[in-house]
């Protein structure tokens, strides 16, 4: 991970696909790549975003996805987060993210996160309560 974090000093998505071209879908992320996200995501917003935006499908998107939505979230970026939260396919993550987005929206305005849990899927809709 701190190879991670220096790379990405030049370029965050290929500092982390090098990490993802080490690894298989699925496997266990280190809390540290996730601190490091974090601070991706605060001073390099822009590209870390179009990181995300770029993986592809699977287990490991969806983790990261998860954690975008919290960190999308707290910068009241919910229609961003909802889209990431639609996209989970890993049962788990997809319910902590909708829960958690829910959560967040809720607090900051009611109204617009009922009109986005009206909308979902029922399914959906279940998990974010």
């Amino acid at each position: 991970i701190a190879l991670v974090a220096g790379a990405s000093h030049k370029s965050v998505p290929d500092a982390y696909n090098a990490w993802l071209s080490r690894r298989e879908d699925g496997d266990p992320i280190p809390d540290s790549m996730w601190r490091q996200l974090e601070t991706n995501f605060a001073f390099q917003n822009k590209d870390t975003l179009e990181w995300l935006d770029s993986m592809s499908a699977g287990a490991t998107r969806d983790a990261f996805y998860r954690r975008g939505v919290r960190l999308l979230a707290a910068r009241h970026d919910f229609d961003k987060a909802a889209a990431y939260s639609a996209t989970i396919e890993t049962p788990e993550d997809r319910q902590l993210a909708l829960k958690m987005l829910s959560t967040m929206w809720n607090e900051a305005n009611p109204e617009a996160a009922e009109a986005w849990r009206e909308q979902l899927p029922h399914s959906d809709r279940r998990q974010a309560e």
